[in-house]
């Protein structure tokens, strides 16, 4: 097993020696829902971070909080545009300012296999 921290936004800092999971500029499509979660994907919470934990590879995850954020809006109801304006909006910022960071955070789910495609 081997931990993962899932950065969403750049300028918050990853832990040092952990793996971050890379995004190659895979193309998201904005009118499709993003997620549910995998069925077998177990979420906890510690320490107000989320854990996930992805048994079919034995991989944890660790969410910083906006990446957090991200996940929780990642339920089969909303599309990137969706929860790009939901969070620029909760956030004070522009959705041009954050979608790149949102589109890269959803497309590590994806790879990492946390969401159901």
């Amino acid at each position: 097993m081997y931990v993962t921290t899932l950065c969403a936004r750049r300028p918050l800092v990853c832990t040092t020696g952990v793996v971050f999971l890379g995004w190659k500029g895979e193309s998201l499509s904005e009118s499709s829902k993003v997620g549910p979660p995998a069925a077998h994907v177990i979420e906890t919470e510690i320490d107000g971070d989320i854990s996930l934990y992805n048994p079919s590879n034995e991989q944890v995850t660790v969410l910083n909080g906006p990446a957090s954020d991200v996940w929780a809006l990642c339920d089969g109801e909303h599309t990137v545009e969706e929860i790009t304006h939901l969070l620029a909006s909760s956030y004070g910022t522009t959705e041009a300012a954050i979608s790149d960071d949102i589109e890269h955070t959803v497309a590590s789910f994806q790879k990492a296999g946390l969401l159901q495609t």
